[in-house]
């Protein structure tokens, strides 16, 4: 039996340096796994601290997009306003304007009614005039004729006597 004991021995000695083996191999590999998720560790907060820095970046970035888009809307409000503001000047001024000559040219109607009254009154007069005149001449013609008479029985008169 004392093979047996030194093959039971040696089995438990194989066992024990085995198993310390597997114990040390064990602690390499718990190291190696923890020595792995420490890196991963670091690498995962290295990629947040980067993801980080890169999302402030955008919202910076987006923040100053967003102030100059606020800034053009502004600057361009302000222009259609004041765009508006011209033509609604513009449109009184029009309205002015329209109702100023309105007034004028009714004015010119007026005018132009009276002048027209005076026009036909003062036609009236010259045709009135004119048959006076006419009338006159006429008279005058008949008086001269009438004198022309006159001088001739003077003169047939004067020859018979």
């Amino acid at each position: 039996m004392g093979l047996t004991q030194r093959l039971e021995k040696q089995l438990a000695d194989q066992s024990k340096e085995h198993k310390a083996t597997l114990k040390t191999l064990e602690n390499k590999h718990e190291t190696r796994i923890d020595s792995l998720i420490k890196e991963h560790k670091t690498e995962l907060i290295r990629q947040k601290e980067e993801l980080i820095k890169q999302g402030e970046l955008n919202e910076n970035r987006l923040m100053r997009l967003l102030d100059q888009e606020r800034t053009g809307s502004k600057k361009q409000r302000e222009q259609q306003n004041q765009k508006l503001e011209e033509l609604r000047q513009r449109e009184q001024d029009s309205k002015e304007r329209i109702i100023t000559l309105t007034t004028e040219c009714q004015h010119l109607r007026d005018n132009l009614d009276t002048s027209e009254r005076t026009n036909d009154k003062l036609n009236d007069r010259l045709a009135n005039e004119q048959s006076r005149y006419d009338a006159l001449l006429k008279k005058r013609n008949e008086t001269s004729e009438l004198e022309e008479l006159k001088s001739t029985i003077l003169a047939l008169k004067d020859k018979l006597e």
